[in-house]
C-alpha cells in the first residue's frame, strides 16, 4: 500500500471517527434525558429500574450512518453507474445525518480521485450550496443524453416481476432525488402507478388509483401482508 493510499485510508478513518463522535455525544444526551424521565415518571420501580437506560446501553446501538459510509465506493468519475450509486448514498447520508454542506463535502473527499477530487475540493473552497453542487455534478460527469437514458431506465421503469411494491416505490423516489427530477408528488405517484405490474393494477378495479404517496404506502403495507400470508 502506497503513501497516498495510507493517507486516503487515514482521511476516511478521521471523517468516520468525527461522525461517530457527533452521534455518540447525541446518544449520551438522549440517554441522560431518558434516565431522568424514567426516574421521574416511575418512582415505584426503584433506583435499579432507572439505570436500565444508561449511556453504556446507547453506545451498543449501531451508528445510523455506518452502513452508508461503508458502502460508499471510491470514485474516479469514469463509470456513470458508479457515480449514480455514489451520489445516491451521499444524498441519503445528507438526509439521514442532517449534516451541513461542509461536512458532506469532507465526507466525500477521501472517496474521490482524479477529476471528482478536484470538483469536491472546489466546492469546499467556494463554500458552494449543495443544490448548486448537485446540479453541476450531473452536468459535468453525466452527458445530457445519458441523463435522458437514465430517466427512462431507473425513473420511468416498470415494476419487475416479483418485486415488492415498497421496493419499487423507493427506487423511483431515489431516482427522482438523484437525477433532480422536479415533479410534484402527484406526478411521481402517477409515474409509479403507470409502471406497476398487471397484478398490482387489478387491485384498483374497485377504487380510484392513488394520487398521494401516503396512499401508495398503505397499499405497500397491504401488498407486504398478502406476500406474508402466501
Amino acid at each position: 500500500m502506497g503513501a497516498e493510499d495510507r493517507g486516503d485510508t487515514g482521511n476516511v478513518s478521521t471523517v468516520t471517527a468525527a461522525v461517530n463522535n457527533d452521534i455518540e455525544a447525541l446518544l449520551m444526551q438522549v440517554a441522560q434525558a431518558s434516565t431522568g424521565i424514567n426516574a421521574a415518571t416511575s418512582p415505584s420501580l426503584g433506583q435499579g429500574a432507572s439505570q436500565v437506560f444508561t449511556p453504556h446501553f446507547y453506545r451498543r446501538l449501531p451508528h445510523p450512518l455506518s452502513h452508508l459510509l461503508k458502502e460508499l465506493p471510491i470514485m474516479d468519475g469514469t463509470d456513470v453507474n458508479l457515480w449514480c450509486d455514489f451520489l445516491l448514498k451521499v444524498l441519503k447520508i445528507r438526509q439521514v445525518g442532517q449534516k451541513t454542506e461542509p461536512t458532506i463535502y469532507e465526507i466525500m473527499y477521501p472517496y474521490c480521485r482524479a477529476e471528482p477530487l478536484a470538483f469536491v475540493t472546489n466546492a469546499i473552497t467556494a463554500i458552494e450550496s449543495f443544490e448548486t453542487f448537485h446540479a453541476r455534478l450531473l452536468g459535468q460527469f453525466i452527458p445530457s443524453r445519458q441523463i435522458s437514458q437514465l430517466r427512462a431506465e431507473i425513473y420511468r421503469r416498470v415494476q419487475c416481476e416479483g418485486e415488492p411494491l415498497a421496493t419499487h416505490m423507493q427506487s423511483i423516489r431515489d431516482a427522482a432525488l438523484m437525477l433532480r427530477i422536479r415533479e410534484n408528488e402527484a406526478q411521481v405517484v402517477e409515474q409509479i402507478v403507470e409502471g406497476l405490474t398487471p397484478l398490482q393494477r387489478t387491485r384498483f378495479v374497485f377504487q380510484a388509483p392513488p394520487s398521494l404517496l401516503l396512499q401508495l404506502e398503505q397499499l405497500a403495507v397491504v401488498d407486504q401482508n398478502i406476500a406474508h400470508a402466501d
